[in-house]
């Protein structure tokens, strides 16, 4: 997973597929709103990572 995320790696709203209006050198990381898309890669490492280590079970 870390590598799918390379340096937005620990940003929850890029892992889910979120825009995030986060600022690197004065500049929004995602760009632009319009013309952003979510990385399909990223959120399939999470959703990945999450099954596998049982994060998304139901614990009563």
């Amino acid at each position: 997973m870390r590598s799918a995320h390379g340096r937005r790696f620990g940003n929850i709203s890029y892992a889910l597929g979120g825009y995030s209006d986060h600022k690197e050198h004065g500049k929004i990381v995602d760009g632009e709103k319009d013309k952003w898309r979510p990385d399909w890669q990223a959120v399939k490492a999470t959703i990945e990572f999450a099954k596998a280590t049982g994060r998304l079970q139901y614990q009563e």
